[in-house]
Formats: C-alpha cells, structure tokens, sequence
C-alpha cells in the first residue's frame, strides 16, 4: 500500500477536476447524444455508475469506444473487472464515451454487420488467415503505406492514416486477415502490449460476437498505431540474444522474474511496471517461447525506463520505425 500510495503522490499533482454536469441528465436512452463530448465526462460518470449498479460492468457498442485514448479505457476497465471496482468501471466507461467517435469509424464502424444495435458479428472475410507476425510483416512491406507518415518529434500521427480511406480500408483488410486462434522502446507501442492484457481479462465477460468485435478492433487499432509509429520491425532475434546489465543478479535468483518484477515495482515511471505485468502474464498463460524472450523483453523494459524520473520518460516519444528517431543519439 505505501507503493501505491507514493506513485498516486506523484501523479495526483496534475489530474484536472471534474466539470461541471451537463444540463441534460444521460440515461440509456439518450447517452449517444453526447458521445465524444469532453465536458460529458461527469454526466456520463454519474450515468454509468447508476447503470452498473443496476446492470453490471458491460453493454452494446460502448466496445467501439473503449479503445480509444491510447487504449486507457479499455486497460482501466479491466483492472476494475480483475479487481471488483465498479467506480473505476464507470469512471473509464465515461472517459471512453467521451473520446471522439471520428478516431475509430474508419476502422471499427465497418466491422459492424447491421449497426450499433444489431448482433455484434464481423464481416466475412475471403482472405487468408495470418498470424499477427506475418500481418505487420506485410504491413512493411506495403507500399501503399510509403510516404503516408512523415518524422514528426513527439507526435503519434495517427489521424494521417485514418484520413487516407485507402489506407484505412487496407488496415481492415490486414485486420480480417488475423486468425487468433493458432532498442529502443515506444511509449505508444506500449499501450498496445498493456491492453493486450485487458482485453484477455474483459473477453470472459462478453458474448461470443462482442468478444470477437472487441478482439478485432483492438487488432484494428493496433495496426493504425503501428503504422502512424514508422512500421518499425520485430527484431525478434536482437531481443533473443538482449543481455541485461542485471544479469548476474538474474542468473542468481531461483525465479529469474521475481527480480524483474522487484525492479518494476520500485520505477517511478508508471508505464514500466504495467508493461512488466503484461508480459509476465503472457508468460503465464503461454509458457517460456524460444531463448526467453519474454523474460529479455521484461528486462529491457526494466533496464530502459525502469530508471525514469518521471511518467514517460525514457520511452521513445517519436517512433521507433522511423530513421530519424535512430539518428538522433
């Protein structure tokens, strides 16, 4: 408790207060008026604190929303489902509805077959099944994406890509193509790893349509903020063969990862213990794959931002995929 009471010190200086409600009072009837309304947020607040405890934690196509903001909404919303805290659930739930819908329309609205209220089901695809690895593979390699993102310091230009309706259609059809079944570190790229997890936690809660609703569009999403990131590539074998300056620490611990999580644990920079869950949990769920790679990308993390002063420090701001941003050491 002291831990987590010191890192809510650190961060509780800057949290904006609640604003005013809004003179109409939100209830499930009504509530998509103000979708993407910022100064929504109390009003949608109070209306999902009241719904959830009528209704519990989920309904209808607030998934679609749920994504935005760097995927916070959807990360939040499932410590609150692993944790049983439904005031985080409304609190994140009013965050979502009130990201702009002009973010995900171009990727997600077409993944509906008949509209916000129908059955969440996806559209069909003809297209060959691909594992996620394959997908950004050819993601690089698409010379439709060539030129379309430009090297801009500390800036995610997502929007350019979403603005292309080319591009767009062509990352619904790298989304499709998913089957699911079968160093220098990017502080958004980040929130795709730590939303991972949450979207493992919430699909248990779901319907089988939402469930697949929610799995493809944040595979939607994850492919815009890779490509609005440079396309940087995997450099799976640079991290098989990573050697962290902890290493004889590591190699003397019964459990190599209980000295990550330590590490993680004591960072100010808030990111870096997320990201250390995550991927710890993957392991947990999926065992140790070749050369513990895992357990390398959980130690780079730590060894990269673990020291970080303050919130976002230490990541790359600018994209990993772009020349410039290796240039600039």
């Amino acid at each position: 408790m002291k831990r987590l009471q010191e890192i809510f010190d650190i961060h509780a200086s800057y949290i904006r207060p609640l604003p005013d409600p809004i003179s109409t009072k939100l209830t499930r009837d009504i509530y998509r008026l103000e979708l993407g309304n910022l100064g929504a947020y109390t009003s949608y607040l109070g209306m999902f604190k009241e719904e959830i405890e009528k209704h519990g934690m989920f309904k209808d196509d607030m998934l679609l929303h749920v994504s935005g903001g760097a995927y916070h909404p959807l990360i939040h919303i499932a410590y609150a489902l692993e944790f049983t805290l439904p005031d985080i659930a409304a609190e994140r739930l009013a965050m979502a509805a009130c990201t702009s819908g002009l973010m995900y329309a171009p990727l997600l609205k077409p993944l509906l077959i008949d509209g916000h209220d129908a059955k969440f089901g996806m559209a069909a695809g003809d297209q060959k099944k691909r594992c996620i690895e394959e997908i950004i593979n050819a993601i690089r390699t698409d010379t439709e994406f060539d030129d379309m993102i430009k090297f801009i310091k500390f800036t995610d230009d997502f929007m350019t890509v979403l603005e292309n309706l080319r591009a767009a259609a062509k990352l619904r059809e790298y989304a499709s193509q998913w089957d699911y079944t079968g160093t220098k570190l990017d502080f958004y790229l980040v929130h795709i790893l730590t939303s991972v997890h949450a979207v493992y936690t919430i699909v248990s809660f779901l319907e089988p349509g939402q469930a697949e609703l929610l799995l493809r569009g944040h595979i939607s999403e994850a492919l815009l903020h890779y490509v609005s990131r440079g396309c940087p590539s995997l450099q799976l074998d640079s991290l098989a063969e990573y050697k962290s300056p902890q290493q004889a620490v590591v190699d003397g611990s019964a459990n190599p990862w209980l000295d990550v999580i330590k590490l993680a644990l004591a960072a100010n920079e808030v990111h870096c213990v997320k990201a250390v869950r995550a991927i710890a949990f993957a392991q947990i769920v999926y065992g140790s794959p070749r050369d513990d790679i895992l357990l390398k990308a959980a130690q780079v993390t730590v060894d990269i931002t673990g020291k970080g002063p303050f919130m976002g420090s230490n990541w790359n701001q600018t994209g990993i995929g772009f020349e410039q941003t290796w240039k600039e050491e």
